[in-house]
């Protein structure tokens, strides 16, 4: 799904460009809730199938994964943790293999929003396009730092615990852009 994912996120931040802030929160709002009531409610007993499907499912799922997480900024984990865990796949072992497409989606999303935004106005001092260097001096560090002990904790709790925590996250992100809307 790599190259797929790639190609989602070169067009993501080209569509990035032309969205406005009212857009990018509502697909954050539908595609949260989706995914948080999913764990929330479906989780036992329904899963779509025993193995993830090949192409030309992977490659559209993985340009879907690419597009909507540089829509939302995030690095895609969730879909791919979603979809895994909808054909059998247990939610530790489908966190750990979505947190590799982090990359995927980080590296060229910083390089489109970079690119997209290059000749933007009223962009924060010290920005590169739509990338704010001091911003991301700041959170990358911390994310690396903070990496292990997630992973601890994950691993240190129950699958349905795990589910939970990440369902109410998602829900609560969703509310607070939900209300930003009004």
């Amino acid at each position: 799904m790599a190259l797929p994912v790639i190609a989602g996120v070169c067009l993501g931040a080209a569509l990035a460009r032309y969205s406005n802030e009212a857009v990018l929160k509502a697909i954050w709002v539908v595609a949260a809730t989706l995914m948080g009531s999913r764990l929330y409610f479906g989780q036992r007993g329904r899963q779509l199938g025993d193995e993830i499907p090949g192409n030309p499912f992977r490659a559209l799922y993985g340009g879907f994964v690419g597009l909507i997480s540089t829509l939302m900024s995030i690095g895609g984990g969730a879909f791919v943790t979603t979809m895994m865990v909808l054909y059998g796949r247990p939610i530790h072992n489908a966190v750990a293999t979505s947190s590799g497409f982090g990359p995927l989606i980080a590296i060229p999303g910083t390089l489109g929003f970079i690119w997209v935004g290059w000749h933007a106005s009223g962009l924060p001092p010290g920005s590169l396009g739509y990338v704010s260097v001091l911003r991301a001096l700041l959170i990358v560090p911390t994310s690396v730092l903070a990496a292990p002990l997630g992973v601890r904790l994950a691993h240190g709790i129950s699958r349905r615990k795990l589910e939970l925590a990440f369902a109410t996250f998602l829900m609560l992100v969703s509310l607070r852009f939900l209300l930003s809307l009004f």
